[in-house]
């Protein structure tokens, strides 16, 4: 009788996530071999303004973490700079 009593995402002025446009797809990237060394010299912690960085190294990849969150791996696109298949972030250490 009284109808929809219950709408948030209205009274915000939300866009509901079934009704948002299709997201773009993540640029395409190249995948390239780099030696364990120059893996090695990049692991560490890095303090980004807010943030600290951990980069670690298991069976020849690198891992990226963010403070306490999950770490995520990291594939070479050049000698200082790294990409995620699973976002668009991109890394390039100087």
């Amino acid at each position: 009788m009284l109808g929809d009593t219950f709408t948030p995402i209205t009274w915000e002025g939300y866009t509901p996530y079934n009704e948002l446009p299709p997201r773009k797809p993540l640029p395409r990237r190249t995948e390239i071999d780099l030696a364990p060394i120059l893996l090695d010299r990049l692991v560490g912690r890095y303090a980004v303004p807010g943030v600290v960085l951990k980069v670690t190294r298991q069976n020849g990849h690198l891992f990226l973490q963010e403070n306490e969150e999950a770490p995520g791996q990291l594939f070479p696109e050049a000698e200082l700079r790294f990409f995620s298949k699973t976002s668009d972030d991109v890394v390039t250490f100087e």
